[in-house]
């Protein structure tokens, strides 16, 4: 093996038999003990090694994160997040992950840009879908960057681009007046016309009024307290309006949850 010498604690570049190049670089172990490693392996040229050895020389980074892949940083990301969102927000974050199951195995480091804007674009879903993705993204290597695992958010100025048939105006249907009158009228024939009423004047998603108990809903000042998205959702204040009023009130004698 052909050693390429370099200035002393800026590492070296070594020729394999193959003809392919490798770096090797010190560190200190866990004990605290100097030990030569191989940072990379099997370069293809003695220009592209060099390079490599000078963006490394440039900024030093710790060689175990940087082994790190796409899915071992989602753990720490998924168990970090696990105290700031609901349950309902880490369930989307695995639907986004299993989406992103072509970068699973992949390290971290080794995703370019180029690729995670190709994929975003590329994704077979609606622009809604891929839009949604991308947050996830964003927060994902934001998270990254945060804990050192690389240097840059690599997902937050990718732009998703809307398809020939994503272009269309699309109607947007919505109640009329004389139809919540009919849905008023009809509340005894189904329960969920209540919680689609609710819905119509709250702004609450289905899965937050699902989640509501009754210390949530303060009917002397007409309030309902709380979401389920964010932390600061929690403490969202909602309007009881008058044309629900009387529905709150049902659903307060008929609720079992406390």
């Amino acid at each position: 093996m052909k050693k390429v010498k370099r200035p002393n604690g800026c590492g070296g570049i070594e020729k394999n038999k193959n003809g392919t190049y490798r770096i090797r670089i010190y560190t200190i172990d866990s004990n605290g003990e100097k030990r030569r490693i191989t940072l990379e392996n099997n370069i293809k040229s003695h220009t592209e090694a060099k390079r490599k050895l000078e963006k490394y020389n440039d900024n030093p980074y710790n060689v175990d994160k940087q082994t790190l892949l796409f899915e071992d940083v989602f753990k720490y990301f998924y168990e970090f997040k696990k105290n700031e969102v609901e349950k309902i927000t880490l369930k989307g974050y695995l639907y986004d992950f299993k989406r992103c199951r072509k970068f699973h195995k992949r390290k971290l480091k080794d995703i370019e840009i180029s690729e995670i804007y190709n994929f975003l674009n590329s994704l077979d879903c609606s622009y809604g879908t891929r839009i949604k993705t991308k947050g996830f993204l964003v927060q994902f290597y934001s998270f990254a960057t945060i804990m050192g695992y690389i240097n840059e958010n690599r997902a937050l100025n990718l732009k998703i681009k809307k398809r020939a048939d994503e272009k269309k105006v699309v109607e947007i249907n919505i109640f009329t007046p004389e139809e919540i009158v009919k849905l008023t009228n009809y509340r005894k024939e189904d329960e969920w016309i209540d919680v689609i009423l609710i819905m119509l004047y709250t702004g609450y998603r289905i899965g937050e009024i699902l989640s509501i108990k009754k210390e949530d809903v303060d009917m002397e000042n007409c309030v309902i307290k709380g979401g389920n998205k964010t932390i600061k959702g929690k403490s969202r204040r909602v309007p009881i309006h008058n044309k629900i009023k009387k529905i709150e009130e049902d659903r307060m004698k008929t609720s079992t949850t406390e």
